[in-house]
This record gives C-alpha cells, structure tokens and sequence, in this order.
C-alpha cells in the first residue's frame, strides 16, 4: 500500500459516519472518489492478509520447532521408562506393567511376526492343503497361519520370527 492509498484510507476513515447516513453518488468525480477508497482498501486487505500470513508461517515454524523439542523430550523419557520397566520385567518375569499415578507403562505381548517366501510357501500349500491356494496362486497368510497355529508345522519358505514384549505408555 503506497502513501497515497495510506491518505484515501485516512479521509475516509474521518468522513465514514457522516457518508454512510446520506451519501450518494451523483457525479463522475464521486465515482472516480470511490473508486480510489475501494481501491486503497482492497490494498489494505492485501497487506493485512500478507502480514497475516507471514506471521502465521512464523507462529507455524515456531510451534514446529517447539513440539520437536517436546518430542525430543518425550522420547527421551519414553526411552528411559521402557529400559526400567524391561530391567524390572528382567528380575521379575511376571511383572510387565506398573499403574501409577501420573500413567501406566507396560510390557505388552505381541503375535510374532510372520514373514512369508511367496513361492515356497504356494509350492508347500499345494502340496499340503491345496485348498486354500487360489487360482492367481496367491495364499491366505491369515489361512497359513492358522495352519501353523493348529499343526505346530514349519515348512521351508516360513520363517517366525517371535517378537519382544512391546513397550507401552499411557498418561
């Protein structure tokens, strides 16, 4: 916004209350007049919105920046819990969680992690259950699974990985 929109706005501002009872435009030269207030102020709300984003973009950045350092911070403590509560669990194999006041922390089991070699695992299905293949020769890892599950059978192109207590924080 140049000096001159800056001087349009300023009149107006002054004469606003006494126009907007009786004003009315009669001439060329009242409509050259209000041209110019809506063309200060359309400059104005261009201005506002500039700064406005510019110091949004700055209030974003900082609060970025702040709730990476909480962040930080949380996992910090986060980690600090989880080794204390797997060292108790280490004395204490029946102890995997602790309910305080300010929060929970757990040792929470998890299902062990099936990771599956498509195509023994389709030539052993064929073989064995040839039910449950499909005829994109794809398989149910829920339907192996399940077979393991009820079997105890591992075949070459499965591998079980079994996994560590998962760590929890409720607060």
């Amino acid at each position: 916004m140049n000096k001159l929109q800056v001087l349009e706005i300023n009149e107006f501002e002054k004469v606003q209350e006494e126009m907007r009872e009786g004003f009315r435009v009669e001439d060329k030269g009242q409509v050259e007049w209000c041209l110019r207030k809506v063309q200060a102020l359309q400059a104005e709300i261009k201005d506002n919105n500039t700064l406005a984003d510019q110091e949004i973009m700055r209030i974003n950045k900082w609060r970025e920046d702040e709730n990476k350092k909480a962040e930080d911070s949380i996992n910090f403590f986060k980690g600090l819990l989880e080794e204390y509560m797997r060292s108790v669990n280490a004395e204490d194999e029946k102890v995997r969680s602790m309910k305080l006041p300010h929060g929970i922390i757990r040792l929470k089991k998890q299902q062990p992690e099936f990771k599956f070699h498509e195509e023994k695992t389709i030539a052993w299905l064929k073989e064995n259950y040839p039910d449950k293949i499909k005829i994109v020769e794809k398989f149910s890892k829920t339907d192996v699974k399940k077979i393991v599950k009820d079997t105890g059978e591992v075949f070459d192109g499965l591998e079980i990985v079994q996994r560590d207590y998962k760590f929890e924080m409720e607060v």
